[in-house]
């Protein structure tokens, strides 16, 4: 069976409703649709965790199909399959199985001669989460900067697809347990060896976290000139491309550095395009968030005409069309504020993080695996780039 064939045969499944067709069908059963199988339940688990676990739980049973036909031993296999369904666990806060399933994975990695250093520095990053989760900061730092250590002395082409990922797990934990000048950093060098169309979801996840980090720390201007380099890559990757979360995500972070770099005009063209894009796609967080973001540069800028048209517009977006009371709570605030014209700095700070909070306690909890469509940090948990 041809590489194409399998990734047709990919592509034609409806997960998780035909899963059980993968166990049940001989042509399933080789080596090259299991990798592309897992990662496409990386992206399910990104998307829906629900769905992305049930097609997950199938991973182990479909190395051991492919096993007896192929006749040969599988390891790297039967690790990327603990390792899928660890993520699949973890992203449905069911961090005992995953911690449990992850175990049998070092266990592999420990006993056999089969397993790469590279395979196990994909199983050490995405356990780091869970260890995050779980409160142990300095252990899921230790873990996930082992997995860059073997990362950085990887093959190139193993390291242009998986060091970017790697970065930004640990950018996640930096940032989880406050320090987010480290984070930062991670996300810095993340988004500069990550090609968009190498993978693209690893890209899309470190772009998104420094949207938010840059509301919240001064960026140096020569950490935002590189940033905005791969930020023009991504833009022209996007170009002929229909619009998608992602295409915005990446016109947002554009407008706060055109911003940063006191292209007032540029930016603010950026940010209205963002706004009017996510609006098109019913991404009504997301509206707000990069509205309050705007409305940020317009207060400093003493356009409080403007300021207030934007914060009766996004008010009136947010209450029609977002199902969230927090969400819509905190824009009520924000626009009352504005127009009392007794908004401020801290105002504009404090909405920020009712926005965040809110949306992430709202959102599943997906891991720094992928680009969320709901606003929070992000993480990248999938296949072979992925966690």
């Amino acid at each position: 069976m041809t590489d194409e064939h399998c990734k047709r045969l990919v592509r034609e499944l409806v997960l998780p409703d035909e899963v059980d067709l993968v166990i049940q069908k001989p042509k399933y059963w080789t080596p090259t649709f299991c990798w592309l199988y897992f990662d496409r339940c990386d992206q399910l688990i990104a998307d829906i965790p629900a769905h992305g676990l049930v097609a997950a739980e199938i991973c182990p049973e479909l190395v051991y199909l492919t096993r007896t036909v192929t006749r040969e031993p599988q390891d790297r296999l039967e690790l990327r399959a603990l390792a899928v369904l660890g993520s699949g666990y973890r992203a449905t806060d069911d961090l005992d199985q995953a911690e449990a399933t992850y175990k049998q994975a070092f266990e592999l990695i420990r006993t056999s001669k089969e397993i790469l250093q590279s395979d196990a520095a994909n199983v050490l990053f995405r356990f780091s989460y869970v260890l995050a989760f779980r409160q142990q900061y300095e252990k899921a730092l230790q873990i996930a900067s082992q997995s860059i250590g073997i990362y950085r002395v990887a093959p190139d082409e193993v390291k242009r697809r998986d060091l970017g990922a790697a970065l930004t797990a640990r950018g996640y934990i930096h940032h989880m347990f406050g320090h987010l000048p480290l984070a930062m950093k991670d996300w810095g060098e993340a988004v500069a060896c990550t090609e968009v169309k190498l993978t693209p979801r690893v890209f899309f996840a470190v772009v998104h976290n420094l949207a938010f980090g840059m509301t919240e720390s001064v960026v140096p201007a020569g950490d935002l000139s590189t940033i905005e380099r791969y930020l023009s890559q991504a833009s022209r990757y996007f170009s002929s491309r229909p619009l998608s979360v992602p295409k915005m995500k990446v016109l947002w972070v554009r407008a706060m550095v055109q911003y940063r770099f006191g292209s007032t005009r540029r930016g603010e063209a950026s940010y209205r395009k963002a706004i009017a894009g996510f609006l098109k796609l019913g991404e009504i967080v997301d509206v707000a968030l990069a509205s309050v973001s705007f409305g940020r540069h317009l207060h400093r800028e003493g356009r409080y005409d403007e300021l207030k048209h934007l914060a009766l517009e996004t008010h009136e977006i947010v209450e029609r069309l977002c199902p969230l009371e927090d969400i819509k709570s905190a824009i009520l605030i924000w626009k009352e504020t504005v127009c009392a014209k007794t908004v401020s700095a801290e105002v504009f700070a404090t909405t920020w993080r009712l926005l965040e909070r809110a949306s992430f306690s709202n959102a599943s909890r997906q891991q720094p695996d992928t680009l969320a469509s709901g606003s929070k940090i992000v993480s990248v948990r999938s296949g072979g780039s992925v966690t």
